[in-house]
């Protein structure tokens, strides 16, 4: 297998350089942030941001995915990183794990993975048919969690009617998970299928994520863009399709990029280890160290006295002299003044 180049970022990221951060939020936008370079070695740096206190919408944890930014969009550019350690303060530690290129913000941090789902046409349904089915069947998931899990309980209990009725469905909305080859990105996801659709054909889809309350996710999905794949085979053909989300709840689409984010992470734990290290505020001093430091800056504050003395010393008596009148500036002025005088009385008594 060809090893993987490594690259070289110290040509593109300098310690004390400044750089901007977008990171992605649940709610789809983007929050913007820069910071300076404090430390780097490799692909490994530590951040400090230029914010004291962050968004309360803005939580930085291990796993959360940077993307660093030089210069101007169109112009500049960039390259992912995830954050590999916690810490509570403004220093941030980053691990880059991509290319550098160029600067063009996207929507959403995007990542190839095989995700446990399952995928229906809704062809056959009316806009509003795709949407009263969609939430029918998140209403179904929370209340079959909330069954299995007695100690999480829905916030609004059902109806007896939705009771009866869910009961009767229950065989309808149960799918089959299978791992499927997907990019996928808090906005859309891009799937390779046996069959081919449409642009803005509607899809119904199932998403497996093993830290969701449930952990199946509902969403409708609209087809923006499909191609074929090309294979030498004579296999059954494959079509790439690519989709944005059309119907999503915004927590679904949180545990999504969550979801994006420690997957990145486990990929980097496999290619290079657990190598998050902490920060060196955290690393503990011996007591010799610590006794050395102290000494330092005790030594660099009497140089700062005895030098701030001499110049005391040295200023003090000429500024007495000055303004008292005996410095050799001010004998020379008044010899001048008197000078001028004796050339004016003479030069009035000449009649001049």
């Amino acid at each position: 297998m060809e090893a993987k180049p490594v690259i070289d970022y110290s040509q593109y990221y300098q310690v004390g350089g400044r750089v901007g951060i977008d990171i992605p939020l649940a709610n789809g936008t983007i929050f913007r942030e820069w910071g300076i370079i404090i430390e780097m070695e490799q692909d490994y740096l530590q951040l400090r941001l230029s914010r004291d206190i962050l968004p309360q919408e803005m939580k930085i944890e291990v796993g959360t995915i940077f993307l660093l930014v030089t210069g101007k969009e169109g112009a500049g550019l960039c390259c992912r990183a995830i954050v590999v350690a916690e810490s509570s303060r403004r220093v941030v530690p980053l691990r880059l794990i991509s290319e550098v290129l160029i600067y063009e913000r996207r929507n959403f941090f995007r990542i190839a993975t095989y995700l446990p789902m399952a995928w229906q046409s809704c062809r056959s349904l009316s806009g509003r048919e795709i949407r009263e089915q969609w939430e029918d069947a998140r209403l179904f998931r929370a209340w079959h969690w909330s069954e299995l899990n007695e100690a999480v309980p829905m916030m609004k209990p059902l109806t007896q009617d939705q009771l009866s009725r869910f009961q009767q469905m229950r065989e309808s909305l149960k799918v089959k998970l299978q791992p499927l080859a997907a990019n996928i990105s808090g906005n859309g996801i891009r799937l390779k299928l046996p069959q081919p659709f449409q642009v803005g054909d509607r899809l119904a889809l199932q998403f497996f994520i093993p830290f969701s309350k449930p952990n199946i996710l509902e969403v409708v999905a609209e087809v923006v863009w499909t191609a074929p794949v090309i294979s030498s085979s004579s296999v059954e053909p494959f079509y790439y399709t690519a989709m944005q989300f059309y119907f999503i709840d915004e927590r679904d689409r949180e545990n999504i990029i969550r979801f994006i984010s420690l997957e990145q992470l486990q990929q980097i734990q496999q290619l290079n280890g657990n190598q998050s290290r902490p920060l060196p505020e955290d690393v503990p001093l011996l007591p010799e160290e610590l006794a050395r430091r102290r000494l330092r800056k005790i030594l660099s504050v009497a140089v700062f006295l005895v030098v701030l003395a001499a110049l005391a010393a040295w200023l003090i008596p000429i500024l007495k002299d000055y303004y008292s009148g005996k410095s050799e500036r001010n004998l020379i002025e008044q010899s001048f003044d008197k000078g001028i005088k004796q050339y004016r009385s003479g030069k009035g008594a000449n009649g001049e």
